[in-house]
C-alpha cells in the first residue's frame, strides 16, 4: 500500500511543460517586413522594398502536423516559397528536420554544416568554401523595428569563410530574430561571396496580426 501510494503522489506532481511560441504559426497569421541595407558601421537605410509573409494552413508530414509558411525572401516571380515548419518543445524544426530556432538551448550548435565547389583543376578536387553553423545568441535582448520594440532571441548562422572566399572578411553573421508571440522580428537576407562591401540587406518588422 505505501509503495501505490507513493506511485500515486508521483504521478500527480508530473505536469507537461508549456514552451513560450516563438514562432506563431496559425493559419492566417501574417507579416510584413521592410527591407534595409545594413552598412558597415551599422547604419540602417532604407529600400523600400516591403515583402509579405504568411501561413497558409496546416498539414501532416511524416506522422507530425506542419505549418506551410509562404515567405518572399528574393522578391522573384512567382515570389513566394513555401517552406514547412513545426514546434516541438522549444525549437523550430522544418520539414527536413533542421533545427531553425531554440527560446532555451544556448549552449549547443543547432545546425552546421560545409560548403564545397569543384575547383575545375586536373585532377579534379574539391575547395572548402566555407564552414555553417547555426546557435542561439543574444537571449531577451531588446530590439527596435518600426513595428516596435520587442524582447528577442537571435538564431544566428555564422559562416567561417576560407581564404580564396573571404572577400567580406573571414566571418559572416546571419541575424534571424524572433520576438515571443510575434515571430520572426528581424532578419539577415544571403549575401553574395563575391560583396566585398561588407554591407548586408536585413527585412525589418513593419506589422504582423491574423486574417
Amino acid at each position: 500500500m505505501m509503495a501505490f501510494a507513493a506511485c500515486k503522489d508521483y504521478e500527480y506532481d508530473i505536469y507537461p511543460i508549456n514552451y513560450p511560441d516563438y514562432a506563431n504559426l496559425e493559419p492566417g497569421n501574417y507579416w510584413v517586413y521592410e527591407r534595409y541595407k545594413l552598412d558597415s558601421n551599422g547604419v540602417y537605410t532604407p529600400l523600400g522594398i516591403f515583402d509579405s509573409v504568411f501561413v497558409e494552413k496546416d498539414t501532416v508530414i511524416g506522422g507530425f502536423i506542419f505549418y506551410k509558411y509562404m515567405e518572399d525572401q528574393f522578391g522573384t516571380t512567382p515570389g513566394y516559397e513555401a517552406v514547412f515548419l513545426r514546434d516541438s518543445l522549444h525549437y523550430l524544426i522544418n520539414s527536413a528536420g533542421q533545427l531553425l530556432f531554440s527560446s532555451e538551448n544556448f549552449s549547443d550548435t543547432l545546425w552546421d554544416y560545409t560548403i564545397t565547389i569543384l575547383n575545375g583543376g586536373s585532377p579534379t578536387s574539391i575547395d572548402t568554401i566555407c564552414d555553417i553553423f547555426r546557435k542561439m545568441t543574444d537571449d531577451n535582448l531588446d530590439v527596435s523595428v518600426p513595428a516596435g520594440t520587442f524582447s528577442s532571441k537571435n538564431a544566428q548562422l555564422v559562416y567561417l569563410m576560407y581564404p580564396d572566399f573571404d572577400y567580406g572578411g573571414p566571418v559572416r553573421k546571419l541575424e534571424r530574430r524572433y520576438a515571443e508571440n510575434v515571430g520572426l522580428i528581424e532578419e539577415t537576407l544571403p549575401f553574395f561571396l563575391a560583396d566585398q562591401s561588407k554591407s548586408y540587406t536585413v527585412r525589418r518588422l513593419v506589422r504582423y496580426g491574423n486574417n
